[in-house]
């Protein structure tokens, strides 16, 4: 088959390098490279107080960037107002938009990985993939 011949887009290369760091026979203990402070905090204290499995790994290195992603946009909304001018008049900044979708994707990624929170939180959360079937009283 040709496209078996073909090179892995830049981007394949980049996930590759770090499942491979992450899959590796020696644990991955410190934080990929590509992290910026948020984000190995984040890795770190994960690692250090959780046992996660290798594909769990894989899920919070997405939680890391988003993390990186979040500080970023702060700095970014804290450097002028949080309402520019626009052609189309005032609008909200865009990094605050993003901002907030960021910080909904970092909550569902972390509730994925059924991490507890806080004192009351002792047991991981008991998540399944498929909800069950609904009751309607309609027949």
């Amino acid at each position: 088959m040709i496209w078996m011949n073909r090179p892995l887009p830049a981007a394949t290369h980049c996930f590759t390098d770090l499942r491979s760091h992450i899959l590796s026979t020696k644990r991955a203990t410190r934080a990929p490279k590509e992290l910026h402070e948020t984000g190995k905090k984040l890795w770190n204290r994960v690692l250090r107080d959780f046992g996660l499995a290798d594909h769990e790994e894989l899920v919070l290195l997405q939680a890391c960037r988003v993390s990186d992603n979040l500080d970023r946009l702060q700095c970014e909304m804290a450097t002028g107002s949080l309402v520019i001018e626009s052609s189309q008049g005032s609008r909200i900044h865009p990094a605050l938009v993003e901002a907030r979708q960021q910080s909904l994707a970092l909550a569902k990624i972390m509730a994925s990985l059924r991490i507890p929170f806080g004192e009351e939180d002792k047991q991981p959360q008991n998540r399944s993939g498929v909800r069950g079937a609904s009751l309607s009283s309609e027949r």
